[in-house]
């Protein structure tokens, strides 16, 4: 990044233009300068007129010439802005590092760098080209192509020689030209000062590509020599004929040439293409594709830039979320947070950047008018629309669509995908972009579009999407509008697409004022079911909804309508409690609606509110006080008789049942309210009924049963993703050592609700992160667990904070962090057992127990061996904790390994057995440890084997590798 100068007093030279100055310094072209500031190439263009204004100078060469002396006075004060420190590039760099040794034993070589604007090519050529020179020994020549360099031949590669000639003494220079002095002269005219003289005619190109030859081989002679190209899709053409020409005159040299390009771009010069591929075919090309950073490394950046402090899991969501990895957006994105003084752990900007905005605009300026407005067309889409899609909104033939979507595909700005060889869907290639173009057009456009597309979607009964579109395209009270979306909302009540119901309210409520006596028609609206409050599926996007909801309750407020104001206060309460995770007030609210039923003498919806409250108790982790609940209503429901309302009960009760460990009688309550749903034709209910039975069988022992219940739900089930299917069918596949498979649920659940998971669905992402790391794939594990710590950051949600822990234990313990994995896991099951969750504490305290005996913590490995037995003692009927108890007793560090032995054979026998295959290599590692201490290596070997094939069969790679490795070492 740029310093900042301080200039002489007086000079009224801003902070940007100091930064200007700088770059100017470095004899960086404007392209260069914007790119380094995230600013527009005008915007460089006014600050170097003002600069020249206030500094008096003529032209660019006295800017730069003054910048250079202000850096050389002494006494100078000029303080820099460190730059951000590079970050992520390792890979990269070294491969470049390989390329520049090849040179010294095979020849020129070129280098290829490419990405998208902004990854960071120029950043990492400058690293690469640091190295080269400081560790290396490599003499470094570099320039930056520019648009306008067709004006001059060979413009990129004379650049480039001046920048290190200009550098050289008199006596420096006539020793490397010798007798090409004259000729190079002609060729670098700038130099001629530094030899006295004037440059002589220009040479032809070909004079001019064989001087340059023989400059870069007598500096070749005494180091390898790296040329760095910048821009190189810039390039003027007689600078890619010199490439070609160079490959071949210094093809022993030991010179490697780095180009930086965007692919689009590049692929559009013909030229360059054809010199590329026949350079291919006679020297070693090599391909650097420069990647989107990781979330890890956007963490390091964003530490860089705002120190450590400030960055947190919700920041660093953000930014990944707006930039994609991008360093350039991710940086710009930080700054302007940085600039509003914006709340770093709930982060928002009130506008892109402007010159983020400036630099996209920039990137749009090449468009024709049709390329453009398709490109508006599919932002205002806000997702990737079909072929069909684009007609049917745009009115334009299909042949008509094709040069436009030509023409932004190959300027990188929208990408086109298959989908399953169905449909080609368009979409804008990233968010910055498409929200930078979305709000660079006009009101009037966008109100066009919206309505167009809202108009197509809702032809095709997508009411959800149509409604927020149209929305988005109305102004506040617009009479059309709110009749268009309470129509729709009386027929998403219809039809009972409740998911659709809370989104067309959500986008009514940006549309309808909260005064507005329209109101009270879009309650009428709202069906009258139960069942989507007591489901809890409004979850999503709850925010609009708790506004619409409370619309609805202040206009009915002090009304004489006991029963309508209930229903409304009971919805505010689902929506609280499960979408947003206010706790403190679902539960006051649901208290409101008790009374106003009570009092109406309405006894089945006063059972619906005291149902709501029970399911209060579970959303803050008292499960206990949920048991209590649930076992106290379901005589008040059989007594009132209505099968919905005793269906859900008896569902919050075998759930309650279920955490605590009471897996029979919580499988007789799953078979009943799975009974009920199916005879009431409730598909949503039966599907999480018979969903969350799946995960009580897993965790009493039968996860052939849960597998095979999870097959029956998804063979019969529609719409699984608006229930919690996903969530609950990666627990049996995890236990099961599935673990490809149960990633894949976890990850259909992320992708059903595009990121954006509710508190109540994200109970399947520490599995998830389990999965994907004992899978080898740490940066999935962190990906979903940071979204979890995300969701859980403020207060715990049933146990789904307390499963994110134990998660992490997982997750650190196989990236070989033991000790932070070891208390990750006392933690967890600590808070496990305290709130009584004893299905999950188990397992739990068995990763305490393995971990402690691996550290030698023999206080760890005690407390939970003992909370453990304390636990199995609690539970009946239980073979998964039995095997889990044979597993702990394989570790203690008490017995001898004869009785270890014993306990992992059995424990081994059992999870074989059971189906639990993960952990059944888990408790033959340990019969492979104890057959080795007793000295018969013969069946320690069989043991790891076992293990080692049992984790190959999970796809537990680092299991895998880390047996074959216990064996290797036990066996020596």
């Amino acid at each position: 990044m740029a310093g900042e100068r301080s200039l002489p007093v007086g000079a009224g030279v801003t902070k940007r233009e100091a930064e200007v100055l700088d770059l100017l310094s470095q004899r960086l072209s404007n392209g260069a300068i914007a790119a380094k500031l995230v600013i527009s190439e005008r915007t460089v263009e006014s600050h170097v007129s003002s600069l020249l204004r206030k500094l008096g100078g003529t032209n660019r060469r006295q800017l730069t010439e003054l910048a250079g002396r202000n850096d050389k006075s002494e006494g100078a004060n000029l303080p820099r802005r460190s730059s951000v420190r590079f970050i992520g590039r390792g890979p990269e760099v070294q491969s470049l590092v390989d390329s520049l040794a090849e040179t010294q034993t095979q020849g020129f070589r070129v280098a290829l760098v490419v990405g998208e604007p902004g990854v960071g090519k120029t950043r990492l050529t400058d690293e690469f080209a640091r190295v080269a020179k400081d560790d290396k020994g490599a003499t470094v020549l570099a320039a930056r192509a520019f648009a306008l360099g067709s004006t001059t031949a060979m413009a990129t590669w004379v650049d480039a020689l001046e920048s290190h000639l200009r550098s050289l003494d008199a006596a420096q220079l006539r020793r490397l030209c010798g007798p090409w002095l004259r000729d190079v002269v002609a060729l670098v005219p700038r130099i001629s000062e530094l030899v006295g003289g004037h440059p002589a005619e220009l040479p032809s190109q070909r004079q001019a590509v064989e001087t340059l030859g023989h400059v870069l081989r007598r500096l070749a002679s005494s180091s390898p020599v790296l040329v760095v190209l910048d821009d190189a899709h810039l390039a003027d053409g007689s600078s890619w004929n010199a490439l070609e020409r160079l490959a071949r005159d210094l093809a022993d040299s030991p010179v490697l040439v780095v180009l930086t390009a965007r692919p689009p771009e590049l692929n559009d010069v013909a030229l360059a293409r054809d010199v590329l591929a026949r350079l291919g075919d006679e020297v070693v090309v090599q391909r650097v594709a420069v990647p989107p950073l990781e979330a890890a490394q956007v963490e390091e950046l964003a530490r860089a830039l705002v120190g450590p402090d400030g960055v947190g899991d919700s920041l660093v969501d953000w930014i990944m979320a707006r930039s994609w990895g991008n360093p350039l957006y991710a940086i710009g994105l930080l700054r302007a947070l940085v600039d509003e003084g914006a709340d770093l752990s709930a982060p928002s900007l009130h506008a892109l950047p402007e010159g983020l905005s400036e630099r996209i605009r920039s990137r749009l300026a090449r468009l024709d008018r049709s390329a453009a407005a398709l490109l508006e067309l599919l932002a205002v889409f806000g997702r990737a629309a079909t072929a069909a899609e684009i007609v049917w909104t745009s009115d334009l033939l299909l042949p008509d669509l094709i040069a436009p979507l030509e023409a932004l595909i190959d300027a990188g700005l929208v990408i086109e995908r298959d989908r399953h060889g169905r449909d080609l869907t368009y979409d804008v290639t990233h968010p910055m972009v498409s929200q930078a173009v979305y709000h660079g057009t006009t009101g009037v456009r966008r109100r066009v579009y919206h309505r167009s597309i809202a108009k197509h979607l809702r032809a095709t009964g997508r009411l959800a999407e149509s409604s927020s579109h149209l929305a988005r395209g109305a102004d506040l009270g617009d009479a059309e509008a709110v009749d268009a979306l309470q129509s729709a909302l009386q027929e998403a009540g219809r039809l009972g697409a409740y998911p659709e119901a809370h989104a067309i309210l959500g986008a009514l409520a940006n549309v309808l004022p909260p005064r507005d006596e329209r109101w009270l028609r879009a309650f009428d609206a709202l069906s009258d079911e139960a069942q989507w409050i007591l489901d809890h599926r409004g979850d999503v996007d709850a925010e609009p909804c708790i506004r619409a909801m409370q619309a609805m309750d202040a206009l009915l407020a002090g009304g004489g309508d006991l029963v309508r104001r209930g229903i409304v206060k009971l919805r505010l309460a689902s929506l609280y409690s499960y979408g947003i995770g206010d706790t403190e007030r679902a539960a006051s609210v649901a208290a409101d609606a008790l009374s106003l039923f009570e009092v109406s003498g309405d006894k089945a919806r006063a059972l619906l509110a005291k149902i709501e409250l029970a399911a209060h108790h579970n959303v803050v982790g008292d499960l206990r006080g949920l048991e209590n609940a649930a076992a106290l209503l379901l005589d008040e429901a059989e007594e009132i008789g209505d099968p919905l309302l005793l269906m859900h009960v008896t569902g919050w009760l075998a759930l309650g049942r279920s955490f605590s460990g009471e897996f029979a009688e919580a499988n007789q309550l799953f078979r009943r309210s799975t009974q009920i749903a199916t005879e009431n034709d409730e598909s949503f209910h039966r599907t999480w009924s018979q969903s969350i039975h799946a995960t009580n069988l897993t965790m009493q022992g039968d996860v052939n049963g849960a597998l095979a219940l999870v097959r029956q739900v998804e063979q019969e089930g529609a719409r699984l993703g608006e229930s919690i299917f996903h969530e609950c069918a990666s627990i049996p596949h995890w236990a099961a050592g599935q673990f490809a498979e149960s990633l894949k649920h976890v990850e259909s659940a992320v992708n059903w609700h595009q990121g954006r998971l509710a508190k109540r669905r994200g109970f399947a992402l520490p599995f998830g992160a389990m999965a994907a790391a004992e899978l080898g794939d740490p940066d999935t594990a962190q990906r979903l667990l940071r979204i979890a710590r995300s969701l859980y950051r403020d207060a715990n949600f049933v146990v789904h904070r307390d499963l994110t822990v134990w998660a992490e234990s997982v997750a650190a313990g196989l990236d070989g962090d033991l000790q932070t994995a070891l208390q990750h896991a006392m933690r967890a099951s600590d808070a496990l057992l305290q709130v009584r969750c004893r299905a999950y504490a188990g397992p739990a305290l068995a990763e305490v127990a393995e971990i402690a005996a691996d550290v030698g913590d023999p206080d760890a490995f005690l407390a939970a061996m003992n909370a453990f037995e304390r636990l199995a003692a609690q539970l009946d009927d239980a073979p998964f904790n039995r095997g889990l108890a044979l597993l702990v007793k394989s570790c203690a560090p008490q017995i001898g390994d004869a009785e270890r032995l014993t306990a992992a054979a059995a424990g081994a026998d059992l999870f074989i057995e059971l189906g639990y295959d993960s952990y059944a290599g888990r408790a033959s590692c340990r019969m492979g440890v104890a057959l080795a201490n007793l000295g018969e290596s013969g069946r320690s070997e069989d043991a790891f084997a076992q293990a080692e094939r049992l984790f190959v069969q999970c796809g537990a790679v680092v299991r895998a590798a880390r047996a074959a490795e216990l064996s290797r070492s036990c066996l020596r």
